[in-house]
């Protein structure tokens, strides 16, 4: 068994085995879709494409910095922890300052991230259920876990809900609507489904009933002739539970149009 020794350069990484010395000057960190031990490093190099395999079956210990890492996890954690796609033109030109990516800006490049637009021009021309849009759907049972945002727009004081494994209701679905990955360039499929197809999340069942109330919010709504409508989201991702039910629900009792967003990337845990 290897060394892998890893060192930061000024504008990426360097690694050095027993039988290769690679420079990655502009790079990302993947480990969907890998086996537990293995991490790819995937980079342009500037002029080609290249991606570095570290697979832990054939290097046992990585010196990192002058840390001894034993773990994928580990090593994981060190690499995102600098990765930030460095190169002359991520500098900004008059500050000087490093432009960076954030996480979950990355997930859309690495092709793991989706969401889903359900808007409807009279939700109080919904017949089932009445006055109410929802959107239900189960995530996998799996550790490539779904971290979550939503958006909810209105123009009325109406409720929304995101409820987690419903004990009731979240049934009898009107249809179901696709998933779209979020980089048109990728072949990469959602895992989260509709309860039995994946890729795809059903509309408009019953209010669920029972279970977690994860988000309960009254939207304040405005009037006169510049009303603003009203709207609520999810800033910070929420973490789903695998294997199970989750909806997202508007009820109001008006005729004016409505707005279900959800956006999520999907990571596998590495604990």
């Amino acid at each position: 068994m290897a060394n892998l020794i890893i060192t930061q350069v000024p504008l990426g990484l360097r690694i050095l085995t027993d039988t290769s010395d690679a420079v990655f000057n502009e790079f990302s960190v993947k480990r969907n879709n890998l086996s537990t031990d293995e991490i790819e490093i995937i980079s342009d190099n500037k002029n080609n494409y290249a991606i570095f395999k570290i697979d832990f079956s054939t290097y046992t210990a990585v010196s990192f910095d002058g840390t001894v890492i034993t773990t994928v996890g580990s090593l994981y954690t060190k690499l995102i922890n600098v990765v930030s796609y460095s190169s002359p033109q991520s500098i900004d030109e008059i500050s000087g300052s490093l432009n960076t990516v954030d996480y979950s800006h990355h997930e859309i490049h690495e092709g793991d991230a989706y969401d889903i637009i359900y808007s409807v021009a009279s939700l109080g021309a919904m017949t089932s259920p009445d006055d109410t849009i929802t959107l239900t759907f189960k995530t996998s049972n799996t550790t490539e876990w779904i971290h979550f945002t939503f958006a909810v727009f209105g123009t009325s004081g109406w409720l929304v809900k995101l409820v987690e494994a419903p004990t009731g209701g979240a049934a009898s679905p009107t249809g179901a609507l696709p998933i779209y990955n979020k980089n048109r360039n990728s072949s990469n499929t959602s895992t989260v489904s509709d309860g039995t197809t994946s890729g795809q999340v059903s509309y408009d069942a019953t209010l669920a009933t029972g279970g977690i109330t994860l988000w309960n919010q009254y939207l304040e709504g405005s009037s006169g002739p510049k009303s603003a409508g009203a709207s609520a989201n999810a800033r910070n991702e929420i973490v789903l539970k695998q294997n199970t039910t989750y909806q997202l629900s508007l009820y109001g009792t008006a005729t004016d149009p409505a707005t279900l967003i959800m956006d999520w990337y999907e990571h596998t845990n590495l604990w």
